[in-house]
Order: C-alpha cells, then sequence, then structure tokens
C-alpha cells in the first residue's frame, strides 16, 4: 500500500513539473501596443513588431491574436521548425504554422521597418526559430558543404520525381542521391541561418551545386540566388 501511495505521489509530481514548465514557457510570451505599433515579446526580447489596423482588425487585437498563438505552440512542448513556414495564399504574405495562419506580414508593417513582405516575413521566422529551438531530436548522419540553388513558382505543379506536386512555398529540396523523404538541416553560411527540408526530388543539374531548394526554404535562409551552405544529413 505504501509502495503504491509512493509511486502514485512520484507520478503526481512528474504531472505538476511537466504543467509547470509549460506553464513558464507561455508566460514568457506577452504582447503590448505603443501608439499605432503592436509587439510580441518572447522571453525579454521583441520577436514580432507590426504596425497599424490590418482587414479591419485593430493591431491591439492583431497582436493579442499573436500571443494567444504562440502561446497555444509553447504549451504544446513539441515546437518543429519544419512547420513554420513563409507562406504567399490569397494575396497574403506571412507565416503558417501547421498550414494555419501566424501573423501576416502586411504592406505597413513591411514598410515601416523598409523590408519587403517576405524579408519580414523571413525575420520573424528567424526570430521565431531562434527563442523556440528546434525540439525534435536528430543524429547528424554525414555533413556536406557546397553550393545550394533554388527553384520557385515555375515549377508549381509539375511533378517531383517521388510523384508528388511541386509546392514553392514547402520546405523541401532536391538532391541527387539522398533517398526520398530524408530530412536534411541547410544551414546558409553566410548568416548561419538553418532550415530543415525534405529531399522529394532529384537535381540540381548544374555542375558544382550539391542541393536545390525550394523558394521558400531558400527565402528563410536568405538564399536570393545561390549560397555556400552546409548540408547535415538528419536521422
Amino acid at each position: 500500500m505504501k509502495h503504491q501511495i509512493r509511486i502514485a505521489a512520484i507520478f503526481l509530481m512528474l504531472v505538476l513539473l511537466v504543467v509547470s514548465i509549460q506553464t513558464n514557457a507561455s508566460s514568457n510570451i506577452f504582447s503590448y501596443v505603443s501608439g499605432k505599433t503592436g509587439f510580441v515579446v518572447v522571453g525579454q526580447e521583441t520577436i514580432i513588431k507590426i504596425v497599424g489596423s490590418f482587414e479591419g482588425v485593430n493591431v491591439s487585437r492583431r497582436v493579442k491574436l499573436i500571443e494567444i498563438r504562440l502561446k497555444r505552440i509553447a504549451a504544446g512542448n513539441d515546437f518543429n521548425a519544419a512547420n513554420l513556414v513563409i507562406t504567399e495564399r490569397n494575396n497574403k504574405v506571412g507565416l503558417t504554422y501547421n498550414d494555419q495562419w501566424l501573423v501576416i506580414a502586411d504592406p505597413q508593417s513591411a514598410y515601416s521597418q523598409k523590408v519587403t513582405q517576405f524579408e519580414l516575413a523571413e525575420l520573424w521566422r528567424a526570430n521565431l526559430v531562434r527563442v523556440f529551438g528546434e525540439t525534435q531530436d536528430y543524429t547528424v548522419s554525414e555533413e556536406i558543404i557546397g553550393v545550394a540553388s533554388w527553384y520557385g513558382r515555375e515549377f508549381r505543379g509539375r511533378k517531383t520525381a517521388n510523384g508528388e506536386r511541386f509546392d514553392e512555398t514547402k520546405y523541401t529540396a532536391a538532391h541527387r542521391s539522398l533517398p526520398f523523404g530524408t530530412k536534411v538541416r541547410v544551414t546558409n553560411l553566410e548568416n548561419n541561418l538553418s532550415v530543415i527540408v525534405t529531399i522529394n526530388d532529384r537535381g540540381p543539374w548544374t555542375k558544382n551545386r550539391i542541393i536545390d531548394l525550394s523558394w521558400a526554404a531558400a527565402k528563410a535562409i536568405g538564399i536570393k540566388g545561390i549560397g555556400r551552405v552546409k548540408l547535415e544529413v538528419l536521422n
């Protein structure tokens, strides 16, 4: 009987510890508004800054919605950077997580920060990946350094080598020999930004290039043409 009580007590302590960790993660996320500018803060760092209303939603409501969405992600304790995607859909640009809108990079917010909407979404994504981290455990089986290129909208809808329809907004890539479905972490050696992609196509066929990224994957790590990268094959 005492043994069963002891086991139950330990189990309860573990449950309370998990709840505490998730609560602390969520409580580090908050938002506030100053004038027409809204801020979303994680820990002590401003991660997202937006300006003004968008589509009838005022700035206070916009940052509160972003705060709520981020707290849900934090509470899940299973953040996966591969699911945080720079997305262009219905004439909107922003970030989606698990294919659901997280934040819109509206024209006014981009203009105020002197960047394009895509560059603003790219900045937000880099910030979120840095503060949330990649919680999925991987081991690196191989490292390769070389030149990456990318392909985009002109190939939309075409069949990739594994039979999928190409979607430039997904984090995928073409490689000459890695098995389809392989996860590869690609790091831009110019700025140390990284993204995890899934191999679903063959290429690149241009000499001296080692991987062909989707448009979204290239944008996520700041590659506008070609770039020198490190590939880490993940298991």
